[in-house]
């Protein structure tokens, strides 16, 4: 899986340090210097952008999600791949809930499809009114087996998301 283009423009936690305090607690960031603009020393930095439900903001002229700028700050470098929110808020920016991933690995630690009218993760009704259980899978989508009851097909959805995707793996 190819890397995230490097997005930093320069920005190194040294520098994000000076700018901004992080409060692992609540996940927010804080401003320590004002832009004469919308920083205001002490204040919050940040807001949740509607269509993502990401929180961005303004660091040194370019525009960042704060999830990769906890990264950064914590650990001293920019993420290799994507950030994972563990529990699937993406406002929720506290270290213990964020976890770098590859693209398969976050695709994995999504919700059930709203179109999913049984409910259940890899399971879908076949026209015989049997249940079939199916994963992807390095850009594939496997099956795995069709059953005579969705909590059967569910399982075994399961145990090979488990298998696959290990602590991404997501049953709802």
């Amino acid at each position: 899986m190819p890397r995230i283009t490097d997005v930093s423009h320069g920005l190194t936690a040294e520098v994000l340090r000076t700018i901004v305090r992080y409060d692992a607690e609540n996940g927010k960031f804080y401003w320590l210097k004002s832009n004469n603009q919308s920083a205001v020393v002490g204040g919050e930095a940040g807001t949740i952008e509607p269509t993502s439900g990401y929180v961005r903001f303004t660091v040194l002229g370019r525009k960042y999600q704060a999830h990769r700028l906890v990264w950064l700050y914590v650990n001293g470098r920019w993420p290799e791949h994507q950030i994972d929110h563990r529990n699937m808020i993406k406002s929720d920016n506290r270290i213990e809930n964020l976890r770098e991933a590859t693209y398969q690995d976050n695709a994995a630690n999504k919700r059930v499809f709203k179109s999913n009218i049984i409910g259940l993760k890899g399971v879908s009704r076949k026209p015989d009114g049997r249940f079939i259980a199916r994963i992807g899978r390095e850009g594939r989508v496997l099956t795995i087996g069709v059953f005579d009851c969705p909590a059967a097909a569910h399982f075994a959805y399961m145990v090979r998301a488990d298998e696959y995707y290990g602590e991404f793996a997501r049953g709802s």
